[in-house]
């Protein structure tokens, strides 16, 4: 880290975060960041110091570049045909991407694969080390896979977007290489034997982040499903002559436990869709539990892999339609499940987790464990009646919405970790019934969005509204029991991603 602030910071007289390359005070406010070093300073195309000084030059334009790399190659049209876009991407870029593999891209396209790098990558992991965050390498494949260059940029774009959303332009680019990775990757999957399927992957989670920045509704689930599709692809075709080769072992567990966990933490509300885990098994020695157990250190949800568990058990039963005669076996296994989840150990998981970190942080990982076990309780406890003798009382519920807010607090927006905290968030939300509750939470959630510039943090925002209205539920809803948000989430009929 720099021992000063930026000069951006530092003339602004503002505290800096110092963070490399560029300051992200600089970036939230898209303000161009000077950096840390000595500043060089041109005048109108004079030189100002060294040999040069006192010399004039030609400014020197962009060139498109599309006409020579091709629209296979995926690279996006400049959108510039004015000095404010111009300006734009001049004063944003964050590092050059001075691989010459990036050189004949526009300037446009060089900016969001700039971004993505820089910052995007970053928001999908607990911890970004080098070498190890597997967002970070898709990088690398992008000028060999036009499919997957056009679903970074589209996913760049957009994220930047809702950064600067006075930069309608950048939407446009958003949505348009969207389009052509959509197109793509149909013409990929017409010819599925002749590509790498983890790349196709690779741009389905891209698409699923996408519709996350967008709005976190439905389309998200849509590109999920196609997803396990091409997981089952890969399992029919196991041991036979492949294509692959992109990135290893490493990279398609990776994919395999991101989709696992989208799965899980979807079907807590979805509406639509049955939790088929078995399909994600690709590999022997490398089940259910080994995926959740390599993803509670890394993934950005960072749920403690037992409790995950317990979750995907009553996601599972919820979507299941009951059998007759089997409601008091199915309270029962729910009950089970409860006081298993009411036994978890969130101190010694931190513990235990540390070996597996790049970096000291057993207090937030305490923490938000503490938080997700009692988001956990509450959200199993909504599978058994009122008066079943493990469920909660009213009161309980809410000492439990207090744990989570007790213990979020703790977490600052700047911890690595607070990226994990929305989905015991909004449980605490739907069940909160005290004013100064639902109040904190909406705060909170606000903050996340500001972190985190995606939809779907917005989305939950308004699905907690629509919870907390009594006339929207008396009207839309009818004898869905009130207080039971998980049903209430379920009927309106929307695949949600609460996360």
């Amino acid at each position: 880290m720099p021992d000063r602030a930026c000069h951006s910071c530092r003339r602004r007289r503002l505290k800096c975060d110092r963070a490399v390359p560029q300051c992200q005070k600089c970036l939230t406010t898209g303000t161009e960041c000077l950096g840390y070093g000595k500043l060089i300073l041109w005048n109108q195309g004079v030189a100002s110091r060294g040999k040069m000084m006192g010399k004039t030059f030609p400014t020197v334009r962009n060139q498109d570049s599309s006409k020579a790399i091709g629209q296979g190659s995926g690279a996006i049209s400049s959108t510039s045909n004015g000095f404010f876009q111009d300006d734009f991407y001049s004063q944003r870029l964050a590092f050059p991407l001075i691989d010459p593999l990036f050189q004949d891209l526009t300037p446009s396209t060089r900016r969001y694969l700039s971004h993505f790098g820089a910052n995007f990558v970053k928001e999908l992991v607990i911890y970004d080390v080098p070498d190890q965050n597997p967002v970070r390498q898709l990088l690398r494949y992008s000028r060999e896979y036009p499919v997957l260059l056009q679903a970074i940029v589209a996913t760049s774009a957009h994220h930047l977007y809702n950064i600067s959303p006075s930069q309608t332009f950048v939407l446009r680019d958003a949505l348009s290489s969207k389009g052509r990775a959509l197109e793509l990757l149909k013409d990929a999957l017409g010819s599925i034997e002749l590509y790498d399927v983890n790349i196709m992957l690779a741009v389905v989670m891209l698409l699923i982040y996408f519709e996350w920045i967008q709005s976190g509704k439905n389309t998200w689930r849509i590109h999920l499903e196609g997803a396990k599709s091409l997981i089952r692809y890969i399992k029919s075709h196991a041991g036979k002559e492949s294509t692959d080769s992109f990135a290893g072992l490493f990279v398609r567990r990776w994919l395999i436990s991101e989709f696992l966990i989208l799965d899980i933490i979807g079907s807590t509300v979805s509406s639509t869709s049955s939790l088929e885990t078995s399909i994600y098994g690709i590999e022997d020695g490398f089940d259910i539990d080994a995926i959740l157990m390599i993803a509670e250190v890394n993934n950005f949800v960072s749920c403690p892999a037992k409790l995950m568990r317990h979750i995907l058990s009553v996601a599972q039963m919820s979507a299941e339609p009951e059998q007759d005669g089997g409601q008091l076996a199915r309270e029962e296994k729910v009950a089970m499940i409860l006081r298993s989840a009411r036994q978890f150990d969130p101190a010694g998981w931190a513990s235990e987790i540390q070996s597996l970190t790049p970096r000291n942080d057993y207090s937030p990982r305490a923490q938000i464990a503490t938080a997700f076990k009692a988001a956990t309780c509450l959200y199993v406890a909504r599978m058994l009646p009122q008066d079943h003798p493990d469920s909660y009382s009213q009161d309980d519920r809410q000492q439990l919405v207090s744990t989570v807010i007790y213990q979020l607090s703790n977490i600052h927006p700047d911890s690595e970790l607070f990226k994990s905290t929305s989905w015991p968030c909004f449980v605490a939300g739907a069940e909160a019934t005290a004013p100064e509750q639902r109040a904190w939470i909406m705060t909170y959630l606000q903050t996340i969005s500001q972190v985190l510039p995606y939809k779907t943090y917005q989305t939950s925002m308004d699905t907690l509204e629509m919870i907390w209205n009594p006339g929207y539920h008396d009207h839309f809803l009818g004898n869905c029991e009130k207080g039971d948000w998980v049903r209430t989430i379920k009927r309106l009929g929307v695949d949600l991603f609460i996360a």
